[in-house]
């Protein structure tokens, strides 16, 4: 098993595209990937 993680700053609302991102850490995987999970942490903001 191996775990990946991807850090995607923003800078304003609205969408950001990460689906190349995703695809990008999966085919460096170098075996099957059986399962993908993606968290998004849609509501954080820091002052």
């Amino acid at each position: 098993m191996s775990q990946q993680q991807l850090f995607i700053k923003t800078h304003q609302r609205g969408v950001v595209e990460i689906t190349q991102k995703v695809n990008d850490v999966i085919a460096t995987q170098g075996h099957l990937v059986e399962l993908c999970h993606v968290f998004v942490a849609h509501s954080f903001i820091t002052k």
